[in-house]
């Protein structure tokens, strides 16, 4: 091979590791912003079980209080019970309590469906590097090593 034709084929190999070392730091973007989002949508979701668990506890009171107007219904007259009655129930209505747990619920399976979408995307395997063909570095006379598989002879894809 003479020098002009090993002078375009270096120059044909840099060019490729440069677009698979953009490739490789794209992939990292890419990767570390699943991750992040995925850890901001678990965030969302205890913070809507949370929630959920306060409108629990408030929905127990509410119950017990309903409990204690059923157990006075006999002592008061029956238009005082029902003045509590309905005042009962506008708090549970302006609360809007079950409308609000149905919409967390439905955000908390969105939230892990698009979680476990995400999930087979960040499994990956090891593959013998193609830039290097799995040596680590460039022809056995230059010291340097390979760049995208960092001189391991392995990427993961």
């Amino acid at each position: 091979m003479d020098i002009i034709a090993m002078s375009i084929e270096i120059t044909q190999l840099k060019e490729r590791i440069k677009q698979l070392e953009e490739a490789y730091k794209a992939d990292a973007l890419v990767a570390k912003d699943i991750i992040f989002d995925g850890a901001r949508r678990n965030e969302e979701i205890r913070n809507i079980k949370s929630e959920a668990d306060m409108h629990c506890g408030a929905i127990s009171v509410l119950e017990d209080k309903v409990k204690q107007i059923q157990e006075n219904m006999f002592s008061n007259t029956y238009k005082e019970c029902l003045n509590e009655h309905d005042e009962r129930i506008s708090v549970i209505e302006e609360m809007s309590i079950e409308k609000k747990l149905l919409q967390l619920e439905k955000e908390t399976n969105t939230h892990w469906k698009l979680l476990s979408d995400l999930m087979p995307k960040l499994d990956r395997k090891p593959h013998k590097c193609p830039v290097c063909d799995g040596a680590g570095g460039f022809l056995s006379s230059h010291p340097n090593q390979c760049i995208p598989c960092e001189g391991k002879g392995i990427v993961w894809g």
